[in-house]
């Protein structure tokens, strides 16, 4: 068995904590057919920030496979397209 690395370790205690921290958030999901739109916030006093990684404030878009993301400051909203072989 591998040892494990201070890196390792440190994003596990951080895992721990957030996990024992409580977090507010949000999140809901409304789905019409084929066409799916979810809403998430998350308060700016999560460990992890409102977006994770630290980030309390975004503004953009983000582009996928049949999925839009807005990013609009303090909330995420999302667009997406089911298709029938996605597994969704």
């Amino acid at each position: 068995m591998e040892a494990v690395t201070d890196r390792e370790k440190g994003a596990l205690a951080l895992i721990r904590l957030n996990e024992l921290m409580r977090k507010r958030e949000v999140f809901k999901r409304l789905r019409l057919g084929h066409f799916e739109t979810t809403f998430h916030w998350r308060s700016a006093k999560n460990f992890w920030g409102r977006f994770g990684g630290g980030w309390n404030w975004c503004l953009g878009f983000e582009l996928g496979d049949w999925t839009l993301g807005l990013n609009l400051l303090v909330f995420r909203l999302g667009f997406s397209l089911l298709r029938g072989d996605s597994g969704r």
